[in-house]
């Protein structure tokens, strides 16, 4: 069965949360693309973006 999210909540996630800032390369030392993709997958599986 698909996993469906909510785009706006993703989206939302992408542009504020300083988890999501390796994927713009401004985390520096403290955060790279591959951390911030397993930020994304954990938000992902704890529900964060799950429809209302």
């Amino acid at each position: 069965m698909p996993r469906l999210i909510d785009a706006d909540k993703l989206l939302k996630w992408l542009e504020e949360s300083p988890k999501a800032a390796g994927f713009w390369g401004e985390g520096g030392a403290d955060i790279d693309e591959h951390d911030a993709f397993d930020n994304l997958t954990d938000e992902i599986d704890s529900g964060g973006f799950q429809p209302d």
